[in-house]
């Protein structure tokens, strides 16, 4: 079932579509140059080992269950039932025949999150010949978006007809892209309770509309203005549909240009839009965001793994 080997999934960041994706509206999702490794082992134990590393080899969780999906022994109770759903839906698929290690390690840091657990579920897809959407909706709550852009490791618009996750790969790689940075919050959402408190919403069919129509002009802006229009509107719309200031609003009301959140709103990474992009990382800085990186340090736009571009990032 599992195959010896060494695979990697990009994590993602949401530029469009944040929470009406989940009512069938277009969404435009980006893989990051960041993502993570899973190194897949035959073992002589006959049992399935699994370990969770962070870039720094710090052991996050680990745990064995027999070739079956049954627990064994474990380091972290909260993460055991997502590591049995799992499995269960794996297994369903083959029979796990010998023993096996599997080694999942971050290559950025645990917080930015960036779809950690969708890179996981795309590794083992990867690894099972498992359908990654599939083993997606058997196991987790969401639209799936995040998952289909790591297995896919290209931009996506991507949305939900009829609850099925449908994609089509796309370019993205904007003129303006220099104007682009994307700044990390330093305090993590929780998306599965952001989808349960969304879910509850009544949202207007219109609304599903409008947002699929800022995607499309977002995608296809060859000019900075109509981008950063649509961003203002698109954030303007969403702060009315969940009741919350926008991150501008809250957070950066003095900035140079527009600042859009990206996904669950709260506290994960902000694109910044700058008018003038040479002083764009000293403001954040000043207000107190380390972490601003431009839409080269986080994107890849050949979609080829990079250790060494990764590393000088992560290391200024």
């Amino acid at each position: 079932m599992f195959r010896p080997g060494a695979y990697f999934s990009p994590g993602k960041l949401l530029l469009s579509g944040e929470y009406l994706v989940l009512r069938g509206a277009k969404c435009l999702s980006l893989p990051t140059r960041f993502g993570q490794h899973l190194q897949v082992e035959t073992a002589d134990e006959p049992c399935i080992e699994w370990r969770v590393q962070d870039r720094e080899d710090k052991v996050l969780y680990e745990s064995s269950w027999t070739l079956h999906g049954q627990l064994i022994e474990s380091s972290g109770a909260a993460w055991d039932e997502q590591v049995r759903r799992t499995l269960k839906a794996v297994l369903k698929q083959g029979k796990q025949e010998r023993g096996v290690r599997l080694r999942f390690q971050l290559d950025h840091p645990s917080e930015w999150g960036l779809g950690s657990s969708a890179t996981l579920v795309a590794n083992i897809a990867r690894a099972t010949h498992t359908d990654a959407l599939e083993l997606f909706f058997a196991t987790q709550k969401g639209s799936g978006y995040d998952v289909a852009t790591s297995f896919q490791a290209a931009p996506l618009f991507y949305w939900l007809e009829d609850g099925v996750g449908r994609w089509e790969k796309v370019d993205f790689d904007p003129p303006f892209k220099t104007h682009l940075f994307f700044v990390y919050l330093g305090q993590k959402q929780d998306s599965a309770s952001e989808v349960t408190r969304f879910s509850a919403l009544d949202i207007p069919s219109s609304d599903v509309s409008a947002v699929s129509e800022w995607t499309d002009i977002m995608h296809a802006s060859k000019r900075l203005k109509p981008f950063t229009e649509a961003c203002r509107s698109h954030e303007a719309l969403l702060s009315k549909l969940i009741q919350r200031p926008t991150v501008q609003d809250r957070l950066f009301p003095d900035f140079p240009g527009v600042v859009k959140s990206l996904g669950a709103w709260g506290g994960d990474f902000v694109m910044a839009a700058a008018d003038e992009p040479s002083e764009a990382e000293s403001y954040f800085n000043k207000k107190g965001y380390p972490v601003c990186l431009s839409f080269s340090d986080i994107f890849r736009t050949d979609h080829q793994r990079d250790d060494d571009q990764r590393a000088r990032i992560l290391e200024r």
